[in-house]
């Protein structure tokens, strides 16, 4: 497994055992794992994971939990990148302008990730601390003002291609993906994506190899891509 642990875990309220070790997840342990009253044991030893969250940490008593040595998260109250931009307490659209307007830029203060630049990412950060009842006119700003794409954008460059194209698609939401390739008899030629992804901008590379890295003949293909809420498919045309 790859990414960031599910923070939708935590809804499994029976869950008792969560054993991930020795995969290659990565990101702070999700706090919501600590809303798991039932949960007995937490392996998640000999990972790339970043910290842990203090209310996760304090119930060590109740969990037996085998874990690398990892620091306490940063909570929004010692960050230096807290998005409570305007300093009035809460995190909404007056903070959402003021990070429009540094949308692009290098700003340390709205470079939520510290990457060097204010970009997609940091919106998704920002994100997370914005209310829900209020979410649907967040995206629907961020994509008049920052050019969020829209949920609908699945794409490829190039297309027609020769010897490799670039698939990209946006997800609002968290979830399970899976990215298939087929060919014109929908017979099943590649699976690209088969996992769980963070909300945000992904790609994937297609190199015109099927699953046993054989290269495929010319002709049409189709991507079919499922998402949290729907799937899209794309045409693809592989030239020789």
């Amino acid at each position: 497994m790859t990414g960031q642990i599910p923070p939708e875990l935590g809804q499994l309220t029976e869950l008792r055992e969560l054993r991930l070790n020795g995969n290659l997840l990565a990101g702070p342990i999700p706090p919501e794992l600590a809303q798991l009253e039932r949960l007995g044991y937490l392996f998640v030893h000999d990972n790339q994971l970043t910290c842990i969250p203090e209310i996760l940490s304090n119930a060590q008593d109740r969990i037996d939990m085998r874990l690398d040595d990892l620091p306490l998260c940063a909570t929004a109250t010692d960050s230096t990148a807290a998005p409570d931009f305007d300093g009035d307490g809460v995190v909404g659209l007056s903070d959402f302008s003021l990070f429009a307007e540094a949308f692009g830029g290098s700003d340390p203060r709205f470079d939520l990730d510290d990457n060097g630049v204010v970009d997609f990412a940091d919106f998704f950060l920002f994100a997370e601390s914005f209310g829900e009842p209020a979410r649907d006119k967040l995206l629907a700003l961020a994509t008049e003002m920052i050019g969020l794409p829209g949920p609908q954008r699945f794409q490829n460059a190039p297309n027609p291609f020769n010897s490799r194209t670039v698939l990209s698609y946006f997800l609002f939401d968290p979830g399970p993906v899976r990215l298939r390739i087929y060919n014109a008899l929908g017979q099943p030629v590649r699976t690209l994506v088969d996992e769980f992804q963070a909300a945000g901008i992904h790609q994937v590379s297609w190199g015109a190899r099927d699953q046993r890295a054989s290269e495929v003949a010319a002709g049409v293909y189709i991507a079919r891509l499922s998402y949290p809420g729907g799937v899209l498919t794309r045409r693809l045309l592989h030239l020789k």
